[in-house]
């Protein structure tokens, strides 16, 4: 539930930063471009500290012994570090990208009329629970192969560890 609110807090402030503050700065964004900058913004930070953390846990050995083959800083990052971090953390990457996708209804809260606000609109007017079932079945075929997919990478990384 807090969660919730921080994510709402998030878009909430950045609507209130973007679309009301920089028209004074003589620019003007509509709705679908402020909750993208505000989810880039949100999102971005949670993969970035994802990230740094699978790069941390990759042992400094791996580091060390890629350097003493003549690798360079980048190229080692590029070919020893980031493949492990990656594999590492791709679990929590796939997770964070279904919590997006399930959090893109907020988008609703600052005038963008996303799948479920439409849905509800269209119920209201025909009183008629189809377009409820319809944006459910959407949503479902959008994340469930996601969720198959995330299944499999956290067994297959907890066989690998036990």
């Amino acid at each position: 539930m807090l969660q919730t609110f921080f994510n709402l807090e998030i878009v909430g402030a950045a609507w209130r930063i973007i679309l009301a503050g920089l028209p004074f700065a003589g620019l003007e964004l509509g709705g679908f471009a402020c909750v993208c900058i505000a989810f880039f913004l949100n999102t971005g930070a949670y993969y970035g500290e994802i990230l740094r953390a699978g790069i941390d846990s990759v042992a400094a050995g791996q580091t060390e012994a890629a350097r003493s083959t003549g690798l360079g800083r980048l190229q080692t990052m590029l070919f020893v570090v980031l493949p492990q971090a990656v594999r590492n953390v791709l679990p929590d990457l796939l997770s964070n990208t279904l919590e997006v996708v399930k959090l893109t209804s907020l988008g609703s809260v600052v005038a963008m009329p996303e799948l479920l606000f439409q849905a509800r609109q269209a119920q209201s007017l025909t009183y008629n629970p189809t377009p409820i079932v319809l944006a459910a079945l959407i949503y479902f075929v959008m994340l469930w192969p996601l969720v198959r997919l995330l299944s499999r990478l956290e067994n297959r990384a907890l066989a690998g560890r036990g």
